[in-house]
């Protein structure tokens, strides 16, 4: 029997499906920045909001006031096809404590779009983005998976007098109003529309605190955010700064492929189970064409983490919705949070996370398909490379690792995909998925019913001088990331650096001057 005749489908409640139609895509968001490590309100913006849209628009952005802070409120024209990035005032990162404060931002806008925030610490490098749900996608039943190190779950109200219930899984104490509480805790926060309730650990850089397992239900809709102030790997020598919006409960699926990454370590995935006997299938997928499979038994709250050789795709069934995270193991950590095979998205529309306080991210695409349809998958209308696809033995699906220029991007094809966007600057990375699909489609939108069209092909490129790209350090990122070691990123990034201008013999094969 095969593994897929082992699992039983989810029934997903309606309590976010029928209200947005399915797609992450929405007209109204609630954002809240959590703690990032070094950065105080004192020092320099440091917290973006990236909006793309499909059609021509407008969105209006708001906090309310923040202490001697004034109310903010932005308002901007939209332009179908690309993506306009908001840089968020310095008051709506929260502290660096346990409290409520009223830092959401809010943002609403006339046609659907996709949201993606980005905290970028200027002091310590330390940066990343999340994928933003918008509001129809919010529910009442959370089961929160957090990183081992500095973890913060931040939960912002949508609705005025939403009773908060947390019912913490911990090892560590944390303090909030004179009390302590430890793993097994419950309390109960109040919010309203904006406010913000942050859950933290005391700071500490040999942390080993985790939050993974704690509960989060609440009288109404909820948005709700894991992280981490700061986490660092064995290949750290600082530590960066963790971000990812909770998907439902009701939302969750059971089938997952996570990806190799770019780089030369490792990584780690973390499943969390929000619900009881829960059975979990484990495939890994190497690269010599083998396949190691093992299984487990878990409750709700309960997690089991696995290290990924490099090179290996990973698939993991369950019988029941799950939490599924993946961590880069560089020494330039993030953190990804996988959707579930039938939760891929038909199209995205995004931007890479350059800033004016970050410095140059080399940017790269993971994309999972099914094989059939990988060389239908553009960017920018334009067809994958179709060396860059590798098909996964026994599994149907092909993935690639295809680096992109800073700035706009579109993907699409003519079946359901997984985007992942990440990058490096050698001291720091950020990374977030391309968007979700919840179920059903929205009344106003269907999937492309037929391949692409023809394509454009890029224009011929002039073959001069063998250079690397301005601005990038290629001998940190070498050491952080192993450049070299990809010829991809190698040759998009640095060819003269890792000896490869022998290989700039076509137009386009490298970056020339």
């Amino acid at each position: 029997m095969g593994p897929t005749a082992l699992i039983s489908l989810v029934l997903l409640g309606a309590v976010a499906v029928e209200a947005d139609g399915g797609f992450s895509k929405g007209r109204e968001f609630m954002v809240g920045f959590m703690y990032n490590y070094g950065v105080g309100e004192d020092n320099v913006t440091a917290n973006y909001v990236f909006i793309s849209s499909e059609a021509d628009g407008t969105v209006q952005l708001s906090m309310s006031q923040v202490a001697s802070a004034p109310p903010w409120k932005s308002t901007h024209n939209l332009t179908g096809g690309t993506t306009l990035r908001v840089d968020i005032p310095n008051q709506s990162e929260m502290p660096k404590t346990m409290t409520l404060e009223p830092r959401g931002i809010s943002i609403t806008s006339n046609v659907d779009i996709s949201v993606y925030a980005m905290n970028d610490n200027v002091n310590a490098s330390a940066a990343d983005a999340a994928e933003i749900l918008p509001v129809s996608a919010l529910s009442v039943n959370y089961v929160i998976p957090t990183p081992s190190k500095n973890p913060i779950i931040l939960v912002a109200g949508v609705t005025a007098n939403t009773v908060v219930t947390v019912s913490l899984a911990s090892t560590c104490s944390i303090k909030y109003k004179g009390h302590t509480y430890k793993g097994g805790s419950t309390f109960t926060e109040t919010v309203g529309k904006s406010d913000v309730f942050q859950i933290i650990s005391s700071f500490s850089t040999k942390s080993s605190c985790d939050f993974a397992g704690t509960v989060v239900n609440a009288s109404q809709p909820v948005a709700v955010y894991s992280g981490s102030a700061c986490f660092y790997t064995t290949r750290s020598s600082g530590c960066d700064h963790f971000m990812e919006q909770v998907v439902p409960n009701e939302l969750l699926g059971d089938r997952f492929i996570i990806p190799d990454l770019f780089d030369n370590s490792n990584y780690k995935v973390k499943v969390v189970a929000a619900f009881d006997s829960t059975h979990i299938f484990v495939y890994e997928h190497h690269k010599d064409f083998t396949v190691h499979s093992y299984q487990e038994d878990i409750d709700k709250g309960n997690f089991r983490e696995y290290t990924v050789p490099d090179g290996t795709t990973l698939e993991i069934f369950s019988n029941n919705g799950i939490h599924v995270t993946q961590y880069d193991g560089s020494s330039t950590p993030f953190s990804i949070p996988i959707p579930a095979v039938k939760s891929y998205g038909w199209n995205y529309t995004f931007s890479t996370m350059d800033n004016p306080t970050s410095k140059f991210f080399l940017s790269y695409l993971n994309l999972v398909v099914d094989s059939d349809s990988a060389p239908f998958v553009t960017i920018d209308g334009s067809e994958v490379d179709p060396s860059k696809w590798q098909r996964v033995r026994d599994l149907g699906y092909s993935v690639a690792i295809v680096s992109i220029t800073p700035g706009n991007h579109r993907i699409e094809a003519d079946d359901n995909f997984m985007a992942q966007v990440y990058g490096y600057d050698g001291v720091s990375s950020y990374a977030f998925q391309g968007g979700y699909y919840f179920d059903k489609l929205p009344l106003h939108h269907a999937p492309p019913t037929r391949h692409p069209g023809p394509h454009t092909p890029k224009p011929a490129t002039t073959v001069t001088t063998c250079v690397d790209s301005p601005g990038v350090d290629c001998k940190v990122l070498n050491a952080s990331i192993g450049i070299c070691t990809n010829p991809d990123g190698a040759k998009h990034y640095c060819p003269k650096f890792c000896n490869l201008c022998s290989d700039c013999t076509s137009p386009g094969s490298c970056l020339v001057g």
